[in-house]
């Protein structure tokens, strides 16, 4: 075959290779976004339910408060589908 069709092939396959490989990084990160957001959300829950029982200083009030804040900035940080 001729060089530059040679060359042109590997780098295709190179392309084909490095996009699987980002392809499985981005589903790995996905996953681990998905654990941290649902190990938040029931932390979150749990936090909510104590409160609403007055099982709560205003020091946890507080935390809690901080925690919504910091889920709603990692939330931010991806646009909601519109």
């Amino acid at each position: 075959l001729d060089p530059v069709l040679i060359a042109i092939r590997n780098l295709s396959l190179e392309i084909a290779v490095n996009q699987a490989e980002l392809q499985a990084e981005l589903e790995s990160l996905t996953a681990q976004a998905d654990k941290i957001k649902a190990e938040a959300l029931a932390a979150i829950a749990a936090l909510e339910a104590a409160v609403a029982n007055g099982q709560t200083s205003p020091e946890v009030n507080a935390a809690l408060a901080g925690l919504r804040a910091s889920v709603q900035g990692v939330d931010d940080i991806n646009r909601d589908a519109p």
